[in-house]
Order: C-alpha cells, then structure tokens, then sequence
C-alpha cells in the first residue's frame, strides 16, 4: 500500500521547487551581470589606452570625438563560410522553388551543431539577410521580392540548373 501524499503538502513541495528555480535564475543572472561589468572595465581600460596612443600622434585627433560603432556578432556556431554554405545547400535543395528568409535560416539553424537561444537565432536571421543581399549583388541569387517592402523576402538560386547536372561528369580538367 502507498501512501498518498495530501494536495496541501504537494502544493507546498511544488511552491518551493518554483522559488528555488526563481532564485536560481535570479542567482545565474546577478553573476551574468557581474561578469558583464568586469568586461566592461577591460574594455575601458583598453579603450583609454588607445585614446592615449592616439594622442601621441603628430596629427591631433581628439579622440572623444570619434563616434562608436555598433557591432553585431553573428553565432560562432559556425566555421567560416559556413552560414554561406548551409545559405547554398538549402537554396540547392528547393530547386527552382524559392524559399523565405525565415526558411533559409531555419535551414541554416539546422545545419548548427549546437542548439541556438533565440537571440542568436535574431543575429543568425540578420546575417542570413546579409548574405543574402551581398549574394543577390554578386548575381549568385535572385531576389524575388521589391527591395523595399514589408513583405519578406524571397530567394533562390540564379540560373538554377540541377536536373542538367545530374550524373553528368564534371567539365573541369
């Protein structure tokens, strides 16, 4: 025979087991924080020291008047070239069918072999876009959508002719 546990006591054992996660991320997220602050004091000093050896310089250039830049880091989940190769393979797969942006890094996201948070899913979206755009220039894709729009953009590969290839021999010597 089992002992049934009483619903008051089991609403306690679950309250506390929800505090106790509340107070871990809590906990993980203070120590985020703090880390997040001592780099921001290497940074400063780093940034001072190349504020300084600036003014070294025979040409005077007051370095506070020097805008910053703002970075986006795409995942390093992956190697290089390797958001344009997953880009090409997914592109190669539809065939002539075009594909959505969100499909294209969908597709790419899949090719990662870590599992992204959706933060990085929004910097892999933008770099997916990116690329698209710096293909779509260089002729190797096809926009298929109006440059400015709310619509999303759709895409495929230029001049797509995978059936032709198909066991045929490569004409390269």
């Amino acid at each position: 025979m089992t002992n049934r546990i009483p619903p008051s006591l089991k609403w306690l054992v679950t309250k506390r087991a929800r505090i106790a996660g509340q107070i871990q991320k809590a906990e993980k997220a203070l120590w985020e924080i703090e880390v997040a602050q001592q780099e921001i004091e290497v940074l400063k000093a780093d940034l001072l020291s190349i504020d300084r050896t600036i003014l070294l310089h025979d040409i005077p250039i007051d370095p506070a008047r020097i805008p910053s830049l703002e970075t986006r880091n795409a995942p390093h989940k992956f190697k290089h070239g390797g958001i344009t190769k997953a880009i090409y393979k997914a592109l190669r797969q539809a065939g002539n069918e075009s594909l959505t942006t969100t499909q294209i890094t969908a597709a790419v996201a899949l090719a990662s072999t870590t599992e992204l948070d959706y933060s990085e899913l929004i910097e892999l979206r933008y770099a997916v876009r990116k690329l698209l755009r710096r293909k779509f220039a260089d002729g190797k894709v096809e926009r298929l959508h109006p440059a400015k729009t709310c619509v999303e953009g759709r895409w495929r590969l230029k001049d797509w002719d995978g059936p032709a290839r198909i066991g045929r021999p490569s004409t390269k010597a």
